[in-house]
Formats: C-alpha cells, structure tokens, sequence
C-alpha cells in the first residue's frame, strides 16, 4: 500500500512491479482517468521539482509519475524532501 503525502492533493509512484497490485504508476494514470477532463497532462516541471515522466495536473490537484528514476528509498530521502518543498509547505503556509 502506497503512504499518502502529507498534501492529499499531491500523490508520486513509482513503476516497481506487483504481482497482487498495479504499481504506483499504473495507480495514478487510473485516477488520471476517473478524474477525466478535471485534469489534463502536464509538460516540464513544477517550479522546485525535478520533471516527472508523467505530469497530470488540474484544480489544484498534481500527479506526478517519476518512473524508475527514484528508488523506494529515494521517494522517501530525496524526492519527499523536495515536494515538501515545493508543494506541501507552501500549501500550509496558504492554508494557515
């Protein structure tokens, strides 16, 4: 089970295989498509953060598919770091 990122409008997967489940990529283009013209994909990278392959973005809402680019680990102790950063504080900070 993926752990949510603290903003519950931002979400990041990875393609590590699962034979019981779909990775987290195939997770979010599902939800990319049940949202449907609510969000639209996404050239380059948000202000911040590294670009991701895959960019979905719309009311506020961004999914964001870095692949292989990131280990397991690495979700946690490189790109957390930089989407607390660039999404989530600045979220807080609007919201407070």
């Amino acid at each position: 089970m993926e752990r949510r990122a603290a903003d519950p409008r931002s979400r990041a997967a990875g393609s590590a295989p699962n034979k019981q489940h779909p990775t987290g990529a195939q997770t979010l283009a599902a939800v990319a498509r049940e949202l449907g013209s609510r969000v639209r994909v996404e050239e380059g990278a948000l202000a911040g953060l590294p670009a991701a392959e895959r960019r979905w973005a719309g009311g506020g809402v961004h999914l964001l598919d870095y692949g292989a680019r990131y280990s397991h680990a690495g979700h946690a102790t490189e790109l957390a770091p930089k989407v607390w950063a660039a999404l989530v504080r600045p979220w807080f900070e609007e919201v407070s």
